[in-house]
């Protein structure tokens, strides 16, 4: 059981342009093998949509499988089954928006396969001994047309195309609409494997879908996908020293002739709490920016923290900070100066923030720990491990210019 509340940080806002709320929300997922070929399962969500100035609502989301793991020593094959079924129960004057129908829903199934194999080798560099693999994987997935434009969109927008969209059963972020689908991804990757240690020094992936049918579901904004090819997706991760890391994205539309997206993100780790970013990013027709971001330690307690992300194609800052904090076993003090876009007109905001913490008791001030989480991607050092490997691609929904909170 979870819940979800927004609150109005800019008041230059309206009301309106808060997420729903999601008071509450329930989620299962639950999925058992049976013997080593089969396996039953089912996700499923119930949650209650609230909103101070928005029609509000109601929606249960649940998609049971069944699914075969087939495996062997070098490939896997896993064929999947599943039916999604999406109901609402709406208030009286979003009902009346759609049509009087206070309880729509849609069912239909949804069928994958993901299958791919491994081979490697041997190969040396210099004195050091590496194992190289070879991925190939390809990922089908068949969806029929639903018409879905009865339904809400609570919390539902398109993600932006990456990687991990090459192996998704839905690009959108939400289920209040389900993509129609006829499709075959074909990608491969090699990754260096470091024998003495077995730490990866690099892995690189290329991959494309081939849609064979133009896609009928979209939403407002959205560029439907017409049938051929997307655009190729590459992705790369260096680790030259276990300090050191390059993260490269980059996406190539062959039909256009284009580069739709580039990305590039390096980070030094310092010692062991410090760290720094530097990085690049272009989303075609959307932006071009640049960030750096740094937390620095002076010695065992002091250290000073910093960030400048800046708008290439607006010629216009986003966001900087600068800023000192102390930290012992027992407390902590953290003063930081920013600047950043916080109307949507992108008009720039000054604020300068103070905290005291009592570690394991709490903090009194305006909140910075959580402000410089953000920014600085290794201002604590365990969320590194949680970062997914594309560089500075947020795989949620598409957005045209990133909003500081």
């Amino acid at each position: 059981m979870m819940a979800d509340h927004n609150q109005l940080a800019d008041y230059t806002l309206s009301e309106r342009n808060l997420r729903y709320d999601r008071l509450p929300r329930a989620y299962l997922n639950w999925a058992q093998p049976f013997g080593n070929w089969f396996e039953a399962g089912v996700t499923a969500e119930a949650v209650r949509f609230r909103h101070e100035v928005r029609d509000e609502g109601s929606r249960l989301d649940v998609m049971p499988y069944v699914s075969m793991p087939l495996e062997g020593s070098s490939w896997y094959a896993t064929p999947k089954i599943a039916w999604r079924h999406t109901a609402y129960d709406l208030d009286d004057t979003l009902a009346a928006a759609n049509g009087g129908d206070a309880s729509p829903s849609r069912s239909l199934p949804i069928a994958s396969l993901d299958a791919g194999m491994f081979f490697d080798r041997k190969v040396s560099f210099g004195k050091d001994t590496y194992t190289q693999t070879l991925e190939p994987r390809i990922y089908y997935l068949n969806v029929p047309y639903r018409d879905q434009n009865g339904l809400p969109r609570f919390d539902t927008n398109p993600m932006t195309f990456s990687w991990g969209q090459l192996f998704r059963d839905n690009r959108y972020t939400g289920p209040d609409r389900q993509i129609d689908a006829n499709q075959l991804t074909t990608a491969v990757t090699t990754r260096f494997i470091n024998d003495a240690n077995g730490r990866e020094r690099l892995s690189a992936s290329l991959g494309q879908i081939q849609y064979f049918d133009d896609s009928r579901v979209v939403v407002p904004g959205e560029t439907a996908v017409e049938q051929g090819k997307s655009a190729w997706v590459a992705d790369v991760g260096i680790s030259p020293t276990k300090r050191w890391s390059i993260n490269m994205a980059y996406q190539w539309d062959p039909k256009y002739r284009r580069q739709d997206l580039a990305s590039i993100r390096t980070r030094y780790l310092i010692g062991d709490k410090g760290v720094v970013n530097l990085g690049y990013r272009y989303r075609r027709d959307l932006t071009e920016q640049v960030d750096f971001s740094f937390l620095y330690p002076i010695n065992q307690t002091w250290s000073v923290v910093g960030r400048y992300y800046y708008a290439i194609d607006d010629r216009k800052l986003l966001e900087s900070i600068a800023g000192v904090q102390w930290e012992s076993c027992c407390m902590a003090v953290r003063f930081i100066a920013r600047r950043y876009v916080r109307e949507r007109n992108g008009d720039l905001d000054d604020s300068l923030r103070v905290e005291f913490e009592l570690k394991g008791l709490g903090s009194a001030g305006q909140k910075t720990e959580s402000i410089l989480s953000r920014a600085i991607l290794g201002y604590d050092r365990d969320d590194l491990y949680l970062v997914p490997p594309s560089s500075l691609e947020d795989d949620d929904f598409d957005h045209s210019l990133d909003q500081i909170p």
